[in-house]
């Protein structure tokens, strides 16, 4: 999975870079940002000891960060590729992926979320629009569970 979050972060930032911009310059400034509000996201976790360096602290947030806004991306862009895609070309890789974004162990503030979404400049529709839409079918299918308990009780 770590060469697909490679993978997905180079397709969202070789995106965003501006004319005149150099890859590395993009990756510095954004790190920046992400550097900026380190300690605001390492007090989100209970343990980062494997992290205690900012640098590396700050590049797993980038990579997942840009891994998770490129596969809400993907998802949102109805004339994207979906085959030879690895994780929206193979249902299973993508209801498996899709369910460790929810668990509360695999989340990312969304402070650091939104950082980056302002930075990649493919903002097709707002941040929040782009998380509905792809969690939307599996949060309808628990209302509509909802309501048929409350209907019974």
């Amino acid at each position: 999975m770590e060469d697909q979050k490679k993978s997905y972060t180079s397709s969202l930032l070789s995106r965003v870079i501006e004319p005149g911009e150099t890859t590395d310059a993009a990756i510095k400034e954004i790190t920046d940002k992400i550097l900026d509000k380190a300690a605001d996201a390492r007090s989100c976790y209970a343990a980062t000891h494997e992290l205690d360096d900012d640098i590396r602290f700050a590049e797993m947030l980038l990579v997942d960060g840009c891994f998770i806004l490129e596969l809400l991306y993907r998802w949102q862009k109805k004339d994207h590729p979906k085959k030879g895609d690895a994780i929206l070309g193979n249902t299973l890789v993508f209801l498996d992926v899709r369910h460790d974004l929810l668990l509360l162990e695999n989340q990312i503030p969304m402070f650091v979320l939104q950082t980056l979404f302002a930075f990649s400049l493919v903002q097709t529709c707002t941040l929040p629009d782009m998380i509905i839409s792809f969690f939307g079918n599996m949060l309808n299918f628990k209302l509509e569970i909802r309501k048929v308990c409350w209907n019974r009780c």
